[in-house]
C-alpha cells in the first residue's frame, strides 16, 4: 500500500466500523506509579509526549496533513521505532488537563494493527501525589506473548521517564526544564563566559547557555523571552534585550514565526520581517489565516550552528504538549449525541471546533453554581448565539447530525501572553538600535489592532537637547521612531498607555529642573494617542499610518495654542483601571475629549495614588 494514503484510503481506515473492530480485538497492557507531586505540577510534563518520545528512543516523525472539506485534517505520520518502520493514521488527541489523554492510532506498516496510548493522573489520599496509570491498547501481528511483551518494554521506559521528571521537579526545576539535558558546567562555560560580557544581570548569560545547549531541539530552535524568563526567574526584557544584541552578535538567530491563531503553532518562520506576507496557511488546520502586527507574529531565537546545530523536528506532532492552551479537548462521533463533563483549571475560555465558525466564551470559576449548557449541532452551526457563561464545571449534551466527527476543545485566552509579538518588540530601544533596517516589504500592510504612540515638541531643540530627551525617555519600555517627526516634533512608541505617561510625567519632570537654564526659550508639550493603525515599509523603515495617528495629529495642532509646559492625553485613557493613579476626578470626564496636565502634581498623594491638578480643554 502506498503511502501517505489517498483521502478516500484514509477514510476507509478510519471508519467507525473498523475502529470498533479493533477496539473490540485489543490486548491491554498497564502500568502504574505513584509520583511525590500533585497532578497540576505534573500535567504540563506528562502531557509532553513529544519530548517523552524523544526520551525513551524514539525518532522524529514525518507528518502529511490532508485538508477536509468540513475543516481541519487528518494526519498521517512515518517514522522508524526501534527496528520497525511505521506508518500510521493519528485521530486527534482527547485529552481533560489535568486528568487524562489518549491517542488512537491505525498502521499501514509495522508490527501492529492498531494502538492506542492512554496517560490518567489520579489524586491519591494524599493531596500532594498523584497516582498515573499508563495503558497500552493494542492489535498486533506478532505472536501476543512477544507483543505483550514488547509493549510492557515500552511503557516501562515511559514510567522510568515519569520518575525522573518527578525527580527534576522535586528539585525545583521550571516550565520544561526537567526534559533538558544534564551537562557539566565546563561544557557550558565558554558559551556563557562570552555571553557575560553583553549583559550586566547575574546569571543571565549562564542560563541563556544552559538553555540553547541543554534543552531539547525544538525549544533550543525556538526560545520564547517571556517563556525562558518564568522558567529562569529573570526580567523578560533584560532577555529580550541580550538575545537581540546576541542576534545583531551572530550567536542566534532570530526567526518571526507566524502563528495560526487556531492551533497557536508557528506555521511559517523567516528571518526576517521583510519577508512576512500579508496571509499564511495552516497544514495541519487546513485553514488560511490574515497576519496582524500585534496579535500572532512572533519573535523567537534560534542559536546559530557555531553555538549547536537544532531543528525543529517532531516526535509527536499531536501531543496535547504542543498545544498547551487548550485545556480540553474531544471527539463527538457522526450523528451520536455526547454528554460531555468540562474539567479544566479556573480561567477565562472559548469553547470552539475548527468544524463550525461560532465560539462559545466561558469562565470556570470554583466559586460559581455548576452549569450545564445545551446546544444541537445542524448543518449552520450552533443553533442560538449564547451569553458568556461562568460555571463551577460544565456539562455539554451535544448532538453531532453532521456527517463526521467534531472535534471540541477549549481554549486558555491568557497563553498568547507568553508571545512577544512583533509590535512589542517595536517598542524594545535595543531592536532599533542593532536592527534599524528590519522593516517590512514594500507590498505588505499588516493591521495592528492597538499601539501607543508619544510625541515630543520643543520650541526649538538642539541635538543636545534630543539626546537628553532620548535618554530621559530611555528609562521607560518604548523607543524612538526613526522615520517620523519634523525638527521641532518626534515620536515614540510604547508597550502600554501606563508606561508612555509615566515616560511623559518623567519627562516634564526632569525638565522642570532646568528651566532656569533655558528660561522662556523651550517651551515642552508631551502629546499621547493610541488606538488602531496599519503597518507599512516607508524610505526602508516601518511606518504606521491610521486612527491612532491621526488622533496624536489633532492632539498635537493644539501645542501651540497653550501656555506652558503640557501633557495632553485623550480621555479615553483614563477609563482604564491602570490610569486611575493619574487622575481622581473621573466624575468630569463625560465632559471632556482630553485632559490637559499641568506641570506639577498636587501637594499630597491620598491613599498612595498620586494625584494631578488638570485643566480641560474641549473640541476635540
Amino acid at each position: 500500500m502506498s503511502y501517505p494514503l489517498s483521502l478516500q484510503a484514509a477514510h476507509e481506515l478510519r471508519a467507525v466500523e473498523n475502529l470498533s473492530k479493533y477496539r473490540a480485538k485489543a490486548q491491554c497492557v498497564v502500568r502504574e506509579v505513584v509520583l511525590p507531586q500533585g497532578r497540576e505540577a505534573l500535567w504540563p510534563l506528562l502531557c509532553h509526549t513529544d519530548f517523552l518520545n524523544q526520551q525513551v528512543g524514539m525518532k522524529a516523525t514525518t507528518n502529511f496533513f490532508m485538508a477536509l472539506a468540513e475543516g481541519g485534517s487528518l494526519m498521517h505520520a512515518q517514522a522508524k521505532n526501534g527496528p520497525f518502520q511505521v506508518a500510521y493514521e493519528e485521530f486527534p488527541y482527547i485529552w481533560e488537563a489535568p486528568a487524562v489523554y489518549a491517542v488512537e492510532r491505525i498502521f499501514v506498516k509495522g508490527p501492529v494493527h492498531y494502538l492506542q496510548f492512554k496517560v490518567e493522573l489520579e489524586t491519591t489520599d494524599t493531596a500532594s501525589q498523584t497516582r498515573v496509570k499508563c495503558a497500552i491498547h493494542f492489535v498486533s501481528k506478532l505472536p501476543s506473548a512477544v507483543a505483550k511483551l514488547v509493549i510492557g518494554q515500552e511503557i516501562d521506559k515511559f514510567m522510568a521517564s515519569f520518575q525522573r521528571l518527578a525527580r527534576r521537579l522535586e528539585a525545583g526545576e521550571k516550565g520544561l526544564l526537567p526534559f533538558f539535558a544534564v551537562l557539566p558546567e565546563s561544557q557550558l562555560a565558554p558559551v556563557s563566559d562570552k555571553w557575560s560580557a553583553f549583559t550586566a544581570v547575574p546569571g543571565l548569560a549562564r542560563d541563556l547557555a544552559h538553555y540553547f545547549l541543554c534543552a531539547p531541539e525544538r525549544l533550543s530552535y525556538r526560545l520564547r523571552p517571556r517563556e525562558f524568563a518564568a522558567w529562569y526567574d529573570h526580567d523578560p526584557l533584560e532577555v529580550l534585550n541580550l538575545c537581540l544584541y546576541l542576534a545583531y552578535q551572530g550567536d542566534l538567530q532570530m526567526h518571526w514565526d507566524c502563528r495560526c491563531p487556531g492551533c497557536k503553532g508557528p506555521k511559517e518562520s523567516y528571518t526576517q520581517l521583510a519577508q512576512l506576507k500579508n496571509m499564511g496557511y495552516c497544514a495541519s488546520c487546513a485553514a488560511h489565516y490574515g497576519l496582524a502586527f500585534d496579535q500572532n507574529i512572533e519573535l523567537t531565537f534560534a542559536p546559530s550552528s557555531q553555538i549547536r546545530d537544532v531543528s525543529d523536528a517532531f516526535f509527536c506532532a499531536g501531543s496535547p504538549g504542543n498545544t498547551p492552551h487548550v485545556a480540553w479537548q474531544q471527539i463527538v462521533p457522526a450523528h451520536t449525541t455526547a454528554h460531555l463533563t468540562v474539567q479544566a483549571p479556573p480561567g477565562r475560555y472559548i469553547l470552539r471546533s475548527l468544524n463550525f465558525s461560532p465560539e462559545k466564551e466561558l469562565t470556570l470559576d470554583a466559586a460559581a453554581p455548576q452549569a450545564a449548557l445545551e446546544f444541537a449541532l445542524t448543518a449552520q452551526g450552533l443553533t442560538a448565539e449564547l451569553e458568556p457563561l461562568t460555571c463551577a464545571a460544565l456539562t455539554l449534551h451535544f448532538e453531532n447530525t453532521r456527517d463526521y466527527a467534531i472535534t471540541l476543545l477549549l481554549e486558555d485566552v491568557f497563553w498568547d501572553d507568553l508571545a512577544v509579538t512583533a509590535a512589542q518588540v517595536q517598542c524594545v530601544q535595543m531592536f532599533h538600535d542593532v536592527f534599524p533596517a528590519e522593516a517590512l516589504g514594500t507590498d505588505v500592510s499588516l493591521p495592528l489592532s492597538h499601539q501607543v504612540f508619544l510625541a515630543v515638541h520643543w520650541t526649538d531643540a538642539d541635538p543636545e537637547l534630543w539626546t537628553w530627551t532620548q535618554f530621559q525617555l530611555g528609562q521607560f519600555q518604548g523607543a524612538l521612531l526613526q522615520a517620523s517627526g519634523t525638527a521641532e516634533q518626534r515620536r515614540w512608541i510604547f508597550a502600554s498607555a501606563f508606561d508612555a505617561l509615566a515616560a511623559a510625567w518623567s519627562l516634564q519632570e526632569a525638565f522642570g529642573e532646568m528651566a532656569d537654564f533655558y528660561g522662556d526659550s523651550q517651551r515642552l508639550t508631551v502629546t499621547l494617542a493610541a488606538g488602531p493603525c496599519e503597518v507599512q515599509c516607508q524610505a526602508e523603515q516601518l511606518h504606521y499610518t491610521g486612527p491612532a495617528l491621526e488622533e496624536l495629529a489633532a492632539l498635537s495642532d493644539w501645542q501651540g495654542q497653550l501656555a506652558g509646559h503640557n501633557i495632553l492625553v485623550p480621555v479615553s485613557w483614563f477609563a482604564q483601571p491602570e490610569m486611575t493613579s493619574f487622575l481622581t476626578q473621573a466624575e468630569q470626564q463625560a465632559a471632556v475629549n482630553t485632559y490637559r496636565l499641568s506641570a506639577s502634581p498636587a501637594a499630597s498623594p491620598a491613599d498612595g495614588c498620586v494625584q494631578f491638578q488638570w485643566e480641560a480643554h474641549h473640541g476635540f
